[in-house]
């Protein structure tokens, strides 16, 4: 199973040719996107139908879930997500388990990022964030291990927070090589 991510550009109308092409070929089966918020619904609608029927979907959540922001509910966020679940269908959801946005009360990218502390508060904040979000979204998240921006709290291995939080909510992780060995460096 191979899929094509285009960075952040969701599928700007000049790459349209090159996915489909790649799905042409048989190199691709998913397109992860990137679904920001001042992306219309017709703007969307228009990608959508201009990609290969067949092609499969990942979407790459941007600040939807933030599970280690112990603040205002996901719910603020539900419709969008079921905008984006009933139009692209995607087989799953990835968001880096990262504050972007402290549920869309600051613009996204200010501050850049907050990766989780990997604390025992936060790894509970996280687990507690996951089961709700199963409970209530219509496409299956997994969740991404972010890269790693700067120090922070840190009482366990980024590997047991990580184990500990699949083994309490049963969660399939989307797992980058690269940003897991940043924290390494």
């Amino acid at each position: 199973m191979l899929g094509i991510g285009l960075a952040n550009d969701l599928c700007e109308p000049q790459f349209i040719p090159l996915v489909r092409e790649a799905y042409a070929r048989g190199l691709c089966d998913y397109l992860t996107l990137y679904v920001y918020e001042n992306y219309s619904l017709d703007f969307l609608k228009s990608v959508r139908a201009a990609l290969p029927p067949g092609l499969r979907y990942v979407w790459h959540a941007s600040g939807d879930f933030e599970l280690p922001y112990d603040g205002p509910s996901v719910a603020t966020n539900w419709e969008r997500i079921r905008t984006i679940a009933e139009l692209w269908r995607p087989a799953w959801a990835t968001e880096d388990v990262i504050v972007t946005n402290f549920a869309r009360t600051r613009p996204q990218g200010n501050p850049n990022y907050i990766q989780p502390f990997l604390t025992e508060e936060c790894l509970q904040v996280c687990i507690r964030r996951m089961r709700e979000i199963c409970q209530r979204v219509p496409v299956p998240l997994f969740p991404e291990v972010p890269h790693f921006y700067m120090p922070g709290p840190d009482e366990m291995h980024l590997a047991t927070f990580f184990r500990r939080f699949v083994d309490e909510t049963g969660a399939m992780l989307n797992f980058d090589v690269g940003h897991f060995f940043s924290y390494n460096l």
